[in-house]
């Protein structure tokens, strides 16, 4: 289960009422300056079958809701560490499975790179 206090937390570093001086905890730190990939497909069922493949191959991903600051309608999208991009792109592409959209987000910033 998520704590809820970590979100209310960093919603308070972000409007400026937590002193940024701080040094945030590793497990928080490392959330907030990662970023990661975030793959849209044109359907759900292109997501599911990109899903199954990547979980054959054991790489590490996450299938969650397509953000809505990229598209404000419903839809699942992967997303998984940017360090994975060039194993999972070249893995969707023999199966000849093509995102969409590829976004690089780091913290709330999203940004259109594929």
């Amino acid at each position: 289960m998520t704590n809820p206090r970590l979100f209310v937390k960093l919603d308070k570093l972000k409007k400026g009422a937590v002193s940024r001086e701080r040094e945030a905890p590793a497990h928080i730190a490392r959330f907030m300056n990662s970023s990661e990939i975030i793959l849209v497909f044109a359907s759900n069922n292109q997501v599911l079958n990109a899903e199954d493949l990547l979980d054959g191959l054991e790489l590490d991903f996450k299938l969650i809701p397509v953000p809505k600051e990229v598209n404000p309608n419903c839809g699942l999208a992967i997303s998984f560490k940017s360090e994975l991009r060039p194993a999972v792109m070249a893995a969707l592409a023999a199966a000849e499975l093509r995102p969409g959209a590829v976004y690089l987000r780091n913290g709330d910033a999203f940004r259109l790179c594929g």
